[in-house]
């Protein structure tokens, strides 16, 4: 089976929106949004997280935060009283451009990917989506994820608030930045598809 997956290089959205709308910029640089973590808890944390559509990292460079609507969907499933605030109608207006411009054919990437198929992808500057699949039922996908942070003085420097989402942001240490630990749960790369 093929899958559609489609990259956006999200420093172009930034500029661009910086260009034509530098208000939508400031407010996604300067604005969290509320992600909800989709029932992945690590201990000790809330529901939800918040982080910007972009952020400024180590003094200079430009992370793409996380973008993905379905997550931000927090800040309709949870309420004021959980501290999570509404969207206001700048950032909801700031939020639908970014997505409009990474959909640009400008500024996307299409490609597919086969059987056999390995994408690297640098999550802090590349914005990316599938489309649907349906696995065969004879031959299900099967898709290991991995992340990867380089060691010591290669990791970019990241913004304080991934470490809601990462619960690190040391780079080295005895328990790697990225990826999500949630209790109970033990990480393992299966090298053979479940039947």
């Amino acid at each position: 089976p093929e899958l559609l997956v489609l990259a956006c290089v999200s420093k172009a959205v930034f500029s661009e929106l910086a260009e034509t709308r530098p208000d939508l910029a400031a407010e996604l640089l300067h604005t969290p949004t509320y992600w909800d973590r989709k029932g992945e808890i690590p201990e000790g944390a809330e529901p939800w997280f918040p982080v910007r559509a972009f952020a400024v990292a180590g003094g200079e460079r430009l992370c793409a935060g996380l973008f993905d609507r379905s997550f931000v969907a927090a800040q309709r499933r949870f309420s004021t009283a959980d501290g999570v605030p509404r969207l206001s109608p700048l950032l909801r207006e700031a939020l639908d451009e970014a997505e409009r411009l990474a959909a640009d054919p400008r500024l996307v990437l299409r490609m597919t990917l086969r059987s056999g198929d390995v994408q690297f992808i640098h999550s802090h500057q590349t914005w990316h989506a599938r489309s649907g699949f349906e696995d065969d039922a004879e031959a299900p996908r099967h898709l290991l994820r991995l992340w990867l942070c380089p060691g010591e003085g290669d990791a970019w420097p990241l913004p304080t608030e991934y470490a809601a989402r990462y619960g690190t942001l040391e780079v080295g240490g005895a328990v790697p930045r990225g990826g999500v630990r949630c209790p109970g749960v033990q990480p393992f790369v299966p090298l053979t598809p479940r039947g």
